[in-house]
């Protein structure tokens, strides 16, 4: 494990699965960015392919990794970095997604200007398997309405929060692929939330369609829906949303039939214009072509 003791303004962290084909690009854009006072937590969770090896490549006392051979799940993984992490603020990131270069730089700027607020998100790019970017989403967090549009929340991977705020409202491992929105459902009465317009993110979708994984993140959305919404919002409503989610489920078995699930995914997302195209395009190629100490060769004995 590497290791340093150093306290820095922001912790970035990344948990890991059997994820060798995107560790390298995801560690790269991190390594890419603008702003310098930040570590790294590389967070195993029991991978069985060549990840764990890529991680302890990187050769700088920024980055530290950590594993205990055991396959745990994300939740717990998201709770180790918090418990472990030695920044004022944390980020969040998988590790198949890439970062804007500027994305750490302007959250941390934000969060210094704005104290009050504790956690602050993004808006991101949809990138397909060929790094084209296909697309932009916001989430469009409404946190002045009802309850059960807190289920929506932020973009869970662009968000960077207070550690503190971190510690007070851990993640509830009862609420398995849907533990973020399960998190702003619970903890928005008590909590400040921003969101920043600009796309920091980029995000691979198309290649984690997957029915069975939608499914259990509808089942788990339908939980919170139960818990949370009730209360508030009455039955007729919180029946509304549980009819809602069973729809869509139906919806996306029909586009999985007809093997068509991309279209729900690019249907999700704003098309970029040629300028916002060719912006997103030079600043991925800016991380891509990002040296990182030690994953080079790492990269080159593969």
């Amino acid at each position: 494990m590497q290791y340093s003791s150093e306290r820095r303004m922001v912790s970035i962290g990344i948990p890991f699965y059997n994820s060798e084909k995107f560790l390298r690009d995801a560690i790269r854009s991190i390594f890419a960015q603008t702003y310098r006072d930040w570590e790294l937590i590389l967070v195993d969770d029991g991978s069985t392919d060549g990840s764990l090896s890529i991680a302890n490549s990187v050769k700088d006392q920024r980055v530290r990794v950590f594993s205990d051979g055991k396959h745990r799940g994300l939740i717990e993984r998201l709770n180790q970095i918090i418990s472990v992490s030695n920044g004022i603020y944390i980020a969040r990131m998988d590790a198949d997604d890439l970062m804007h270069p500027r994305r750490i730089e302007l959250e941390e700027r934000y969060l210094r200007a704005h104290p009050e607020v504790d956690v602050v998100g993004t808006a991101m790019y949809s990138l397909a398997g060929d790094y084209s970017v296909i697309g932009k989403r916001s989430a469009e967090p409404d946190f002045n309405s009802p309850a059960p549009a807190k289920v929506k929340g932020f973009i869970h991977v662009s968000i960077m929060a207070k550690k503190q705020w971190f510690v007070s409202h851990s993640y509830d491992t009862r609420f398995v692929r849907a533990e973020d929105q399960e998190l702003w459902a619970r903890s928005y009465k008590n909590s400040n939330f921003a969101n920043l317009p600009m796309p920091l993110m980029y995000v691979r979708e198309i290649e984690s369609v997957n029915f069975s994984k939608y499914a259990q993140s509808a089942r788990t959305i339908r939980k919170i829906i139960l818990t949370y919404s009730s209360e508030e919002s009455g039955f007729p409503v919180t029946l509304l949303l549980v009819l809602q989610s069973y729809l869509k489920v139906i919806l996306y078995a029909i586009a999985g039939l007809f093997r068509c699930q991309h279209l729900l995914v690019r249907g999700r997302n704003v098309p970029l214009s040629l300028e916002e195209k060719k912006s997103a395009g030079e600043a991925l190629g800016e991380v891509l072509k990002t040296a990182v100490k030690g994953l080079e060769s790492e990269s080159a004995g593969h």
